[in-house]
């Protein structure tokens, strides 16, 4: 039997646990190829136009694979951490679906709440294999065996970025459906690296440092890729010399109420401390590669005259060049 999982939202971050869960199970899993231009206008077509671009694209994904597999996996992400929700979107996503797009095949939407004391592990584990006639005790061993995956790949990500050195790094804020789909983000990581960047993101940055500085709030950050975001952007703010980073990109998706607020908070941050190049590149569906070359290829321009001649720069119209 065939699960279709749709390449987009929280599969960048989750999913070496489902891939393991389900294979353990012995189902086949279909992916979704990676995001292209006909997936974007499936989902354009069939997603509510408030909707940001990574859940219009992720509506394409799910039309693109509907009639390809026996059951579609579509989980509800309440909440990620104790005492944190997810945006609304990814809460309700199972509901948009259904509501959005006919002719489905069967939809296994698992909720994965960690808000509460009492996790009902189990309670996940059910309704991941409800419609699939699977013994609760094989699911629980693969389930596990899958939270093993992702700390093995998140340990690798963070090894892996730790032994390299760069003398020129960008610290890049995004949402991770965001930052790790080059069409919806244009290539941007590829860009950077190209132009001689180190890229540095939230996961390679220490959750105690991110929970320290999103601890400096006045209250609780109660979104969890929030307090990711201002824990990092702080961070890089405070410890701008000591990791060595040159600007703050914030890629953000237009219609997004999160990133609304929290770019807005470290632009005003930086703003007043006058300490860092800091751009915020907003896309949607609409977005022409070419603009957002042009304003990656001025921004890392202007760091690197920043670099040679600090803060002389005339604000009446006379050049500086290099020599």
């Amino acid at each position: 039997m065939k699960i279709g999982i749709p390449r987009g939202l929280l599969y960048y971050y989750y999913f070496p646990l489902w891939k393991t869960f389900y294979e353990n199970l012995g189902f086949k899993i279909i992916l979704s190829p990676e995001t292209n231009k006909s997936i974007l206008d499936l989902g354009v077509k069939t997603c509510v136009d408030e909707a940001c671009l990574p859940v219009k694209v992720f509506h394409g994904h799910v039309e693109y694979l509907k009639d390809k597999v026996d059951f579609l996996f579509i989980p509800r992400h309440t909440s990620l951490s104790y005492g944190e929700f997810t945006c609304p979107k990814l809460c309700g996503l199972p509901e948009m679906i259904i509501n959005s797009i006919t002719k489905l095949p069967k939809v296994i939407k698992p909720d994965f709440n960690l808000h509460g004391k009492n996790i009902n592990i189990d309670k996940t584990i059910k309704e991941m294999i409800e419609p699939l006639n699977i013994n609760i005790k094989q699911a629980r061993l693969a389930f596990f065996n899958g939270l093993e995956q992702i700390r093995i790949h998140k340990e690798k990500v963070f090894k892996e970025f730790h032994f390299k050195y760069h003398s020129k790094r960008l610290l890049v804020l995004s949402h991770p459906y965001t930052l790790y789909d080059s069409f919806i983000n244009m290539n941007l990581l590829k860009k950077l690296e190209n132009m001689g960047y180190l890229v540095i993101t939230i996961d390679n940055i220490e959750d105690i440092k991110i929970n320290y500085y999103a601890g400096k709030l006045p209250k609780k950050m109660f979104w969890t890729f929030g307090r990711q975001l201002i824990g990092s952007g702080l961070y890089g703010i405070a410890e701008k010399e000591k990791i060595g980073i040159d600007g703050i990109i914030y890629l953000s998706s237009f219609a997004c109420g999160l990133d609304s607020i929290i770019a807005d908070y470290i632009e005003r941050q930086i703003r007043r401390r006058n300490n860092i190049p800091f751009i915020q590149l907003i896309i949607d569906e609409h977005t022409g590669e070419a603009g957002l070359n042009t304003r990656i290829e001025a921004f890392t321009e202007m760091m690197e005259r920043r670099k040679l001649y600090d803060s002389n720069f005339s604000s009446y119209g006379k050049c500086i060049y290099r020599s």
